[in-house]
């Protein structure tokens, strides 16, 4: 199964760029504050995609620079994750 993960760093940093207040950016992308605070929780897992897109919008951000997929059915390593030897 893959999942989809967001790189929150990424976000909360365009977001301090942009001089964004946490309910300037909700207003801005018509998004509660709840919605927000999920996203930052659990990764956008619990978010859902018209949410985060309205968001990364908001912050003129490509969707393909902070999205993150995992794939469980391996025992890989995500990219850029060291191998447990």
């Amino acid at each position: 199964m893959i999942a989809r993960e967001f790189d929150i760093k990424q976000i909360e940093l365009q977001r301090l760029k942009k001089m964004y207040d946490i309910k300037d950016i909700c207003k801005k992308a018509g998004v509660s504050f709840e919605a927000w605070q999920t996203l930052m929780k659990y990764n956008g897992r619990k978010t859902k995609t018209r949410t985060i897109v309205r968001i990364l919008r908001a912050l003129d951000l490509p969707v393909e620079s902070v999205i993150i997929f995992t794939d469980n059915t391996h025992n890989e390593p995500r990219p850029g994750k060291e191998a447990d030897l």
